[in-house]
């Protein structure tokens, strides 16, 4: 009977270590399950950080790309401007003809016409790099005596090289070494 007593004692070992064989296997499956639901929240908490930065990133290149074409309605507007201004200063003042009179008053009508929009397109000048033109701007819209060529030219030059700062500095570069040279 030693003989069945160590087997009965072997046999309740293997059961003992079956179970806990079986305890550990659970264990480790509850904590697989632990952490395929932890790296799953995970992931999605990546997921939704990479949207969220994805949709900063887009609105401030939209906020940049919007705020060039802005810049570039002001440039056009400020061309206009001295367009008209010159085609006004051709004009006779003085004639009594009808077309010339309604040719001045276009004329006067359309650079109204830009100056308002002008202060419209300062507005809308948002960013701390162009705060300085839509500053200028406004005060060339709105402000009579501001509003001479010199500070329409000088105005005209800041958008431009808020625009293309490397093209107005490397024609700036061209003009100082050769200015005669086309």
């Amino acid at each position: 009977m030693p003989c069945s007593r160590n087997v009965l004692f072997e046999v309740e070992f293997l059961l003992m270590l079956d179970e806990q064989i079986e305890m550990y296997v659970q264990y480790i499956v509850r904590q697989g399950i632990t952490m395929e639901i932890l790296y799953l929240f995970l992931g999605a908490l990546l997921a939704l950080a990479g949207g969220v930065l994805t949709h900063h990133v887009q609105m401030h290149y939209s906020r940049i790309k919007e705020e060039e074409n802005v810049l570039l309605d002001v440039e056009i507007s400020l061309l206009e401007i001295g367009a008209l201004g010159d085609r006004l200063g051709n004009l006779d003042k003085e004639s009594v003809l009808l077309q010339t009179k309604l040719e001045i008053n276009e004329c006067k009508s359309e650079i109204a016409f830009h100056l308002q929009r002008l202060h419209l397109y300062a507005i809308r000048l948002v960013l701390n790099q162009n705060r300085d033109i839509a500053i200028k701007t406004t005060k060339y819209a709105l402000d009579p005596h501001l509003r001479n060529e010199q500070n329409r030219y000088d105005l005209l030059r800041l958008v431009q090289k808020s625009i293309n700062p490397e093209l107005i500095k490397q024609y700036e570069d061209q003009m100082v070494k050769n200015p005669e040279k086309f």
